[in-house]
């Protein structure tokens, strides 16, 4: 399937994979820097989830992992040695985003350097304030009524010339695994 035929099945959400009672990972790996933008993620998006598990260090086991770094401009991960693809290998994770803001040229640089499972990788050039938690709540939130995760994107952040953009955040997605979905996320209160 070409990349262009699986973004069109993705968006119509064809051949789309449930997942079942997702897990959300947070992985810290800028200390400080980090924690405050972690924090405010946490808050956020876990009430969407049955579990959720927060790392400084060791990535943990989950289906979505909110990556809290810094690139360099060759794409490599400040403090950090593992590379980019092991940990999206090391947590299993079906959809791994940057959590932090990052040029798009190191995420460029990045993604040349290895190869990795498949996963929707979604970028973050702009976390735009309190955008960048309302967008992933408001996403999820639609991903958990079996709505693929490219609809419930277009909705949120429509992809057409001259949309003016609203009040998202600055994000690119690499779609490898088409239109995901949830199933047996905890009802909100």
């Amino acid at each position: 399937m070409g990349l262009f035929t699986g973004i069109l099945d993705a968006l119509r959400g064809r051949s789309a994979q449930t997942i079942e009672v997702p897990v959300l990972g947070l992985l810290n790996l800028e200390g400080e820097a980090g924690r405050a933008c972690l924090d405010e993620d946490r808050a956020t998006l876990a009430p969407l989830f049955s579990t959720v598990r927060v790392s400084d260090g060791p990535v943990p086991a989950c289906d979505v992992l909110f990556i809290y770094v810094h690139l360099t401009s060759s794409g490599e991960m400040t403090r950090v040695p593992a590379g980019t693809r092991s940990l999206v290998r090391d947590s299993g994770a079906k959809i791994t985003v940057f959590a932090l803001d990052n040029p798009g040229s190191a995420y460029n640089a990045a993604g040349s350097a290895e190869h990795s499972p498949p996963t929707n990788l979604v970028m973050t050039i702009s976390r735009n304030g309190r955008a960048f938690p309302a967008f992933w709540r408001g996403l999820f939130q639609d991903m958990r009524t079996g709505t693929p995760m490219m609809m419930a994107w277009t909705k949120l952040a429509p992809q057409m010339p001259g949309n003016p953009g609203g009040d998202v955040p600055a994000l690119f997605c690499a779609v490898q695994l088409g239109g995901l979905r949830f199933r047996g996320i905890t009802q909100l209160g």
